[in-house]
């Protein structure tokens, strides 16, 4: 990955929180990047990453073979780490069983803010 270039992203579209990190820190860091793929499905992200085509922002939970982990000696900033909140719109004992359902699901380490990254 050439420092003198803009770093190629592969991103979801507006609004996304993984997008805004990684652009905010970029920006913040002085580093240049240019929008190269933008998609709306994780696995398109995830392809022009494996393929090389361009860089991605997701969870540890989904990296899967052939993708790693870039940093600081790549000379990419730190990014924050993120966190979701479930807002229901009803106190329905579906919406409440839904957000107990994802809790429970984050706290078995997969999706525990250890495990998330950039």
């Amino acid at each position: 990955m050439a420092l003198d270039q803009p770093l190629p992203l592969a991103v979801f579209p507006d609004p996304c929180i993984y997008r805004e990190s990684a652009i905010t820190a970029l920006n913040k860091a002085d580093r240049a990047w240019r929008l190269a793929f933008e998609s709306s499905s994780m696995a398109g992200c995830l392809s022009a990453a494996s393929s090389g085509f361009a860089v991605t922002v997701i969870a540890d939970s989904q990296r899967v073979e052939g993708l790693r982990l870039l940093g600081r000696k790549e000379g990419l900033p730190a990014l924050p780490v993120v966190r979701f909140y479930a807002v229901p719109r009803s106190d329905s004992p579906a919406c409440a069983d839904l957000i107990d359902a994802a809790r429970s699901a984050g706290q078995q380490g997969r999706f525990s803010p250890r495990a998330l990254r950039g």
